[in-house]
């Protein structure tokens, strides 16, 4: 291992990192770093009495994602599922199949106020969205993503028997997979390879 694998070997278990620590993860100078911070676009704090700012690691994750930069040198090579499904049973065999040695984040909202909330606060490289809920319209989520300049993210819809013709209409605005029948956790997993390219 040479010098500088082990200086940066800490950055795996670093909770709180330093503009400059930012900066060299972020491939940017530091002052683009300053300059984010004092405007919002990058969340932190302030050390208090004096003027340095320090960027909590979620913070840090957030920033890279939504700038669609590389969070592999944080050691964050799992990706984050959201799963917008309603039934227990569909949630609890997905859940079941992530946690096989999947390095796949799983978050579930069970309605439109949930999903929407969940993509800004875990900024999903995967959103899949069950067949038979209510109130979630997968072109709105699409077009929500896209306005937040989100880079990457799927959507992946499944689709109920009575739902003829939708695949056409959701394919031409913007959804990635249209899949006939219910969540199926074998069918998200190879949409997550198909994402992670492997």
């Amino acid at each position: 291992m040479t010098s500088r694998e082990q200086a940066r070997e800490p950055m795996l278990q670093k909770q709180v990192f330093t503009t400059g620590e930012a900066a060299e993860l972020c491939n940017v100078s530091q002052q683009t770093i300053i300059r984010c911070f004092d405007k919002g676009r990058l969340n932190g704090f302030r050390v208090p009495g004096s003027r340095f700012r320090r960027i909590p690691r979620e913070d840090l994750i957030t920033f890279m994602k939504c700038n669609g930069m590389p969070v592999d040198a944080l050691g964050k090579s799992a990706q984050t599922l959201l799963l917008v499904e309603s039934n227990p049973q569909r949630v609890d065999q997905v859940s079941s199949a992530l946690g096989n040695g999947n390095a796949v984040e799983l978050e579930v909202a069970t309605d439109a106020f949930d999903a929407g909330t969940f993509m800004e606060r875990c900024q999903p490289d995967l959103v899949v969205i069950g067949s038979g809920l209510h109130g979630v319209d997968p072109v709105s989520v699409r077009r929500r993503l896209d306005e937040s300049s989100r880079n990457g993210v799927r959507v992946m819809v499944f689709l109920g028997d009575n739902e003829n013709g939708l695949e056409d209409r959701l394919s031409a605005q913007g959804i990635d997979a249209c899949v006939r029948g219910d969540v199926d956790a074998l069918l998200i997993l190879d949409e997550l390879r198909d994402l992670h390219g492997s």
